[in-house]
Formats: C-alpha cells, structure tokens, sequence
C-alpha cells in the first residue's frame, strides 16, 4: 500500500491576499507549492514576494539558485538573492 500525502488547498483569504500583493501570502502560497513536480506556481509566488523584500521569499530563492532546485543552478543569483 501506498501512503500519498493530502495537502489541503490554501485558504481563499491567503490567495486573495497574495492576488493584492501581499508579500507574506506570496511566501505561503509559495510554501504550498515546494513539493509540486511542476514548480512555475511556486517560483512566481516566490519571486513576487523575494522582489517586494520579503527576507524569507530572498533567502528561499537564493537557496534553490545555490541547489539548482526548479531552477538552473546558479552561483551568482544565488548570492544576489
């Protein structure tokens, strides 16, 4: 038998928030999105939040720059981030 993790959907004041350009709800929509195969949602909530300053959203990016996770690896906008 196989286990599947159930990750239940963000709540509606979340996305609506991030919809209006919240920084912090960008970051958690993000955060929903880590384990997704395809990482174009979470890599558009997450840039939107790292270019308002959002610490989190910066050091997340940078971190999956350094690891090349969802995105190509990269030294120097891993360091940019």
């Amino acid at each position: 038998m196989e286990l599947i993790a159930v990750i239940p959907p963000p709540p509606p004041e979340i996305r609506r928030q991030a919809a209006t350009g919240n920084a912090a709800a960008q970051f958690a929509l993000a955060e929903y999105r880590l384990g997704d195969e395809d990482t174009t949602v979470m890599l558009r909530w997450l840039r939107a939040s790292a270019c308002q300053g959002y610490p989190l959203a910066q050091v997340s990016l940078g971190v999956l720059y350094e690891v090349g996770d969802g995105v190509p690896q990269d030294a120097f906008m891993a360091y940019a981030w």
